[in-house]
C-alpha cells in the first residue's frame, strides 16, 4: 500500500510554510518600526534624546540593524533582551 504523505511532501509544505512566515515577518517588522517611530516621535516632541521600544525575540535582530541602519544607537536591555534603548545623540 501506497501512503501519499512522504519526504517530499512534507518539504514542499516545509517550504511553504517557510514563505508564509517569512512574510509575516516582513510585516510584523515594518508594524513594529513603525511603532518604535511613534516611540521616537514622542520623545522628540517632549525635547528627550532616546526612548524604549519592544521588539519581539524573533526579529530583534533585524529591528536593530534597521535603526542602526537609520543612524540610532540601539542598545537591548541586559535582563530583558526584547526591549532596547534608543537614541539619536552621543551623550
Amino acid at each position: 500500500m501506497f501512503y501519499p504523505f512522504n519526504a517530499h511532501v512534507a518539504t514542499a509544505d516545509t517550504k511553504k510554510v517557510r514563505t508564509i512566515r517569512k512574510d509575516e515577518d516582513a510585516i510584523l517588522l515594518d508594524s513594529y518600526l513603525s511603532i518604535a517611530h511613534v516611540y521616537i516621535q514622542r520623545a522628540i516632541s517632549r525635547g528627550n534624546s532616546q526612548t524604549y521600544a519592544y521588539c519581539p525575540y524573533a526579529l530583534r535582530n533585524q529591528f536593530a540593524e534597521t535603526l542602526r541602519t537609520s543612524g540610532f544607537i540601539v542598545e537591548p536591555f541586559e535582563h530583558n533582551v526584547t526591549h532596547f534603548l534608543i537614541k539619536w545623540e552621543e551623550e
